[in-house]
């Protein structure tokens, strides 16, 4: 199959590399995109949302933080968290915040498949009409404003 390509070289896939059969034969590979995603127009039309793992306790006896970041002029928020359990109440609370102070509505949520993060957006999706965008389990890139903001 790999001798049958339109390219003018053969594709030679190294043997170094952990590839299964299937991806051998399809030829697909998991390449980080090059391109950023777009900025959205207006604030608060998407937020970026990733909680990090947990940290030495730090003041106040915290041990997580959850970052938002917002697309349209990246500023970042990073909110200590007790306990990975009070992440529900505290992007409620949040959001709540940034609609008053702002007085525009959150459009959509962007982040990873983290349980704790999906049920809560998931919920949100219903009550609020938020849109929730999850990214590719174990495809980090996808989700780099976040992570970079670290």
């Amino acid at each position: 199959m790999h001798e049958r390509t339109t390219l003018f070289n053969k594709v030679i896939i190294p043997e170094k590399q952990v590839v299964c059969e299937v991806c051998k034969l399809t030829k697909i590979w998991n390449k980080i995109l090059k391109y950023l995603a777009k900025y959205k127009p207006d604030i608060l039309d998407r937020i970026y949302l990733d909680i990090y793992n947990p940290l030495p306790v730090l003041l106040r006896g915290n041990k997580w933080f959850a970052q938002f970041i917002n697309s349209y002029n990246k500023k970042i928020w990073s909110i200590p968290i007790p306990k990975k359990s009070t992440v529900k109440l505290m992007i409620r609370a949040w959001k709540v915040m940034q609609e008053r102070q702002t007085r525009k509505k959150i459009k959509a949520f962007h982040t990873d498949n983290a349980p704790e993060l999906k049920e809560v957006l998931d919920s949100l999706v219903q009550s609020d009409g938020i849109v929730a965008e999850y990214i590719t389990i174990a495809t980090s890139s996808q989700n780099g404003t976040a992570e970079r903001a670290i």
